[in-house]
């Protein structure tokens, strides 16, 4: 049984991306998967390609990447033609010598072709033309050559050409078996000497195929010709011209499949082919009820009967047209960009499924701010148009802030509730698919990769969490709905019978954000309401505006409810007519069928929302519409009147915006006040507090390692006895008595949801889990890149010699751990407590020989122990450069230098200030400047401070939510671990190099693995493995036993607490120095991963065995207190917890360890080990954190 965690929050995101310059001149195409691609002209003369690959968006250096132009060839002019397949026809010309230029047609190419060389039978070229300024291309083609394209060339830029020898048309010929050259025909001629030619466009016709031209005469007076080039026959015929006329455009009539002329002007006229070849015809104005237009350019999108006609105005405004072809005079006029925001564009029409319907999506492609593309892209429903960044993934530390919703959906298996005996399959969790649909198109990022979300729904594979994390834009806090249909596991096939239906309710990321307006009811409240960050939330607004907003507001909320209760009515209809009976997969999938917008007169939203002007009247009421009562919003300006009906949540909430933007507050402000805000500057005081922790913690294990006289090897001799003692003791206790049998699943959630749901939430939340989605997605394990800022190296002696040491041991050793996996995965693969049959598993014999074996190596440990402080040291100074981490340290950093040290104390401050705050109320106490060597050794021996009576306080509650931050993090570095030494390779999370690419995307309905890792073969230049022994080694500094409360336990007890302490800190030791000798030695990853595995596994069966043994005297000291035991009694809800974790830190690592040996054991058991390191690393984090929330509430 699989259920979903779902979360949202409106934030600003950052993405590690660099948005795409618009350049001189742009042209936006469709890819394969019908999205927007782009080329670009740039002032250097190079054109650039931007296309999305795999999920991943790319600007490449097309003329380089073509091989079709040698080095330092400047680019004049190009421009692109797409065919209904898809197909592509770019014509290029280059600078040549003494003022000339070169031609290029590239042909017939599909655009995945268009990112490897092409092949020069795709290609025409002509040579030494006249300097070339501009290019006009048509859709119509030659057929006898090849169906290459009909092409004028002009030898001047577009506004000054003045007679026919300005433009020449290409002719093709033949030049050999297979092949063409370009030539120039320069010696057409108009009807009437030009003055000025205006613009040029193509068009067939049943007497040929040839150009239309719009040109000035005599006195200004405006012409229009059609001259056929494809005929004998030389046919000229010139119509009737508006005198206003400044473009053309034309396109195919699918019934005639001849052109229909459109010219633009202060209205829009059509020509039908009968019109434009008579001399008498004045063609018909098809916006005859719209006002003056103005048109500066036109241009066409046609999809079967759909014409969706773009234009920019003289004012520099982008609007459309959208209409049927059969009926061209019936259309809608639509305002998108405002006047100075519309200057160049590029628009498409795609075709794009939607509940058993086809609906085309259209895209637009502007200028953001004068510089930058931006995309536009329309849900074809509701007519909403929502505007991206349209950028391409930077290696290196350039970041876009992405100001929107990020959405965090979780995959977790349960028993099944109908049958008590029951167990959850965590084998299905591990980089499952789930079918996500949205109630309208969204264009997002999906675990690192771009993707689209629509309302058929697509498989998305998760990551080895099972979790999907979604970010995406939206400038007014307005969002689609999103629902998790389906869940299969991993390498199984969307038809396949793996495939589950999901009883998932509807996620609105919107709702979570109108509560948050529940204080405000009256004027006086709005006036009043401060963002997050302190600031008033209005200060400049009309006393009218505000009283409107007001009562606007509570209306929009009372509609919000509303639409609660019909959600609510139809996730019920759905459980009891779908999920309790047997349908077709095709009926499940579209029994709740999306309705948002059903009413809303979204295309013009964005205009008004854009273009708010003080002196608008407007106003919120109610209607009676279809037996409901809804809210509108109603907008006059001038003498029009927009009337927008709110039938569901993403509207109110796109009135909610329009509303506040009214009154002055943008989105980035809007974010302040009802979205999620992380707090730097407590996040960074934290950061700070980790790195002083971590600081002393080591400086006083230094200084322990240079007291100690211990004889290591009789200490773990020693050890072994009071295991041995303590192993008949855990025997015969009785752990189902304290409500420990059970799944680990549940019972964690169990135990965290008691009393603690809204808290609990935080640690499923976005913002907890914010630092490890950038880790993973945002680029840091890819290409962090580290520089030696000090002047000391590591030992490369001692690391030699330990190397000589342990390579016969750990063989050894290894060969042994092999023999147990089978015995104790076992009891960890069906994701049970199982607390009789491990012990039973772990014999005397065992004990003897797993702590032989360490003893074997105890003076490698010791001598690791030593080396290892010293390498963390040395590493924490490394400076280093991540994505998005990088920028933010630049942001919130306050100049401290970036090194490793604050990069991986920043990743744990970030998940340890939002659950310490939601927990408290308040930021985690400051340590820096108060914690030194002296006092944590201060504290470590004597529980308090005596200088400083609050600190040992603070140091406990610090270290409780530092711990659980970091096994978060450390969860995630370990997964990105396994994932580049090729543990998933047989899942499709393969890691791979710069020269191999995966082979899949998420086009319709298909999909990837997420972002896989780029395998690095230094240990010092790998930040993956850097990050991970820093965390491993502040998590001990965090758990470090207090030697007082130690000490009032029994002399066994005691040994317990130190031995599986000290244990865990060798075991760390020694994963830091068998990396070093990895890279010393240049011994392969997967090599050290073994070692790493079997350290883990060997150490874990004595550290197990000494925490139960703690735990077991701790919860006999609650039942039989006395005044020296009180200090260190469990109640029974603590010692449930304590045990537990024992249970889940030893399987977690157990499998690791499977995973870590994956090509070493059988597929079965590799899918089991990943699938118990997942389960039970999250059930000890959720258990640490249930500690925190329960046991520390000051």
């Amino acid at each position: 049984m699989i259920t979903i965690t779902q979360d949202s929050e409106l934030m600003k995101n950052l993405i590690p991306a660099e948005t795409i310059p618009a350049g001189d001149h742009f042209v936006a195409f469709k890819d394969d998967n019908s999205d927007p691609a782009v080329l670009t002209l740039d002032s250097d003369h190079k054109l650039n390609l931007v296309i999305t690959t795999n999920g991943t968006p790319s600007w490449t250096d097309f003329g380089k990447s073509s091989g079709l132009f040698s080095e330092g060839t400047n680019i004049q002019a190009f421009d692109v033609k797409q065919a209904p397949d898809l197909g592509l026809n770019i014509c290029i010309t280059t600078e040549a010598n003494n003022g000339q230029s070169d031609f290029l047609l590239i042909h017939g190419i599909k655009p995945s072709e268009l990112l490897k060389p092409v092949a020069l039978e795709r290609t025409i070229r002509g040579k030494g033309f006249p300097e070339i300024y501009h290019i006009y291309m048509s859709n119509l083609y030659v057929k006898e050559v090849n169906s290459t394209p009909l092409i004028f060339l002009a030898f001047k830029r577009p506004d000054r050409i003045v007679k026919e020898e300005d433009l020449g048309y290409v002719t093709y010929v033949k030049s050999s078996q297979s092949g063409y050259t370009a030539s120039l025909d320069r010696s057409w001629k108009l009807a009437t000497n030009p003055e000025r030619i205006v613009d040029v466009d193509f068009g067939t016709h049943k007497l040929g195929t040839g150009a239309f031209v719009l040109y000035e005469a005599v006195n200004a007076t405006k012409k229009l010709q059609f001259k056929v080039f494809t005929n004998e026959v030389n046919f000229v015929a010139e119509a009737q011209c508006p005198k206003d006329a400044t473009c053309l455009a034309s396109f195919l009539d699918p019934d005639t499949e001849h052109s229909v002329l459109l010219v633009g002007g202060e209205k829009i006229t059509a020509y039908q082919p009968s019109e434009y070849v008579s001399p008498k015809q004045h063609g018909t104005i098809i916006t005859t009820n719209d006002p003056s237009l103005g048109l500066k350019d036109i241009h066409v999108s046609t999809l079967g009967d759909e014409l969706r006609v773009w234009y920019t105005t003289k004012a520099n405004g982008a609007h459309y047209y959208t209409t049927k072809i059969s009926a061209l005079s019936k259309g809608r006029l639509v305002p998108l960009l405002a006047d100075g925001q519309g200057g160049q564009i590029s628009g498409l029409l795609s075709l794009r499924p939607r509940d058993r319907q086809d609906l085309p999506v259209s895209s637009l492609v502007s200028v953001r701010n004068h510089t930058d593309l931006l995309l536009l892209q329309q849900d074809p429903k509701s007519g909403v148009w929502e505007q991206f960044p349209f950028f391409h993934f930077k290696a290196d530390t350039k970041v876009i802030e992405v100001y929107g919703y990020t959405l965090r959906l979780q995959a977790k298996a349960l028993s099944d509730s109908g049958n008590s005996d029951s167990v959850p399959d965590e084998t299905l969790v591990p980089t499952c698919w789930l079918r996500v649909s949205s109630s309208g198109v969204i264009r997002c990022i999906i675990n690192g990769r771009t993707a689209s979300l629509n309302t058929t729904g697509q498989w998305f594979q998760t990551d080895a969490q099972g979790v999907l994390n979604i970010v995406f834009a939206t400038e007014d806090a307005s969002c689609y709905k999103l629902r998790t249909e389906a869940f299969r596991p991993a390498k199984t096939s969307e038809t396949s019978s793996s495939v589950h239906l999901l009883d998932v309710p509807t996620l609105d990321p919107t709702r979570k954000i109108v509560r948050r307006l529940d204080g405000i009811n009256t004027e006086q409240d709005l006036r009043a309401a401060k963002t997050q960050s302190g600031e008033l939330l209005i200060t400049k607004a009309s006393d009218d505006d505000v009283k409107k907003a007001a009562t606007a507001i509570q209306l929009l909320r009372e509609q919000i409810k509303y639409f609660d209760n019909e959600d609510e009515k139809s996730f019920k209809a759905y459980k009891n007519n779908v999920l309790t009976r047997e349908q077709d997969t095709e009926t499940i999938a579209h029994f709740l069928s999306w309705d948002d917008f059903t009413h809303w007169a979204g295309e013009k939203l964005k205009w008004l929302y854009d273009n708010v002007k003080e002196g608008w009247n407007w106003l919120v009421d109610k209607i009676e519409e279809g037996g409901r009562t809804l809210v509108r919003l109603v907008i006059t300006i001038a003498e029009e009147t927009y009337k927008i009906v709110l039938d569901c949540v993403s509207a109110v909430v796109q009135a909610v915006s329009w509303v506040f933007k009214k009154l002055g507050v943008l989105i980035q402000k809007l974010i302040d006040f009802l979205g999620f805000l992380f707090s730097w500057d407590d996040i960074l005081d934290t950061t700070d507090s980790m790195v002083t922790m971590l600081g002393a913690g080591l400086s006083y294990g230094e200084y322990l390692l240079t007291q100690t006289e211990t004889d290591v090897k009789n200490w773990l001799q020693s050890l072994k006895k009071t295991m041995k003692t303590q192993l008949p003791v855990l025997a015969q206790h009785d752990f189902t008595r304290v409500g420990v049998a059970g799944n680990a699943q549940q019972k964690t959630l169990q135990i965290q949801a008691a009393d603690n749901r809204d808290k609990d939430a935080v640690a499923e939340g976005v913002g907890y889990h914010w630092a490890s989605y950038q880790l993973q997605y945002g680029g840091a394990m890819n290409i962090a890149a580290l520089k030696d800022s000090s002047s000391k190296n590591f030992d490369s002696e001692k690391i030699k010699e330990i190397w000589d040491e342990i390579q016969a041991e750990l063989k050894t050793i290894q060969i042994y751990a092999k023999k147990l996996l089978k015995d104790f995965v076992e009891l960890f693969k069906d994701g049970k407590f199982d607390f009789k049959a491990l012990i039973a598993k772990i014999l005397a014999d065992t004990v003897d020989a797993v702590m032989d074996s360490l003893t074997h190596i105890s003076g490698i440990l010791f001598k690791a122990a030593e080396l290892g402080i010293s390498m963390v040291r040395e590493l924490c100074k490394y400076e280093i450069e991540v994505p998005v981490f990088t920028w933010l340290w630049k942001l919130v950093g306050k100049g401290r230098p970036f090194n490793l040290g604050n990069f991986v104390s920043l990743l744990v401050a970030i998940p340890a200030t939002v659950l310490y705050k939601a927990v408290k109320g308040k930021a985690p106490p400051k340590l820096k400047g108060r914690v030194t060597k002296s006092t944590f050794q201060e504290y470590v021996e004597s529980g308090s401070v005596s200088h400083d009576q609050s600190l040992a306080g603070d140091i406990s509650t610090f270290n409780m939510s530092a711990a659980v931050g970091a096994g978060t993090i450390l969860f995630a570095a370990t997964t990105i671990t396994l994932i580049v030494d090729g543990v998933f390779e047989s899942a499709g999370l393969e890691s791979y190099s710069n020269e191999s690419q995966v082979q899949s995307s998420y086009a319709r309905g298909k999909a990837v693995s997420p972002q896989p890792y780029l395998a690095l073969p230094n240990w010092v230049g790998n930040a993956i493995d850097s990050v991970s022994i820093i965390l491993e080694s502040g998590a001990l500094v965090y758990s470090w036993p207090l030697r007082k409360h130690i000490l009032e336990l029994s002399p066994e007890i005691q040994a317990c607490y130190w031995g599986a302490w000290l244990l865990d800190a060798s075991n760390v030791a020694a994963i830091v120095v068998t990396r070093a000798i990895g890279a010393y030695q240049d011994i392969p990853r997967v090599e050290s991963k073994r070692w790493r595995g079997t350290l883990a596994a060997i150490t874990n069966i004595p550290v197990f065995v000494l925490q139960m043994s703690c735990h077991v005297a701790e919860k006999d000291a609650e039942d039989t207190p006395t005044a020296d035991s009180k200090v260190f009694a469990l109640t029974t809800p603590q010692f449930t917890r304590h045990i537990l974790e024992s249970w889940a830190k030893m399987a977690s690592q157990w499998g690791f360890a499977v995973a870590a040996w994956t090509d070493e054991v059988d597929n079965e058991f590799m899918w089991i080990g990943l699938a118990a390191f997942a389960l039970f690393k999250v059930a000890d984090i959720g258990l640490e954190t249930a500690d925190f929330m329960l046991e520390k509430n000051m």
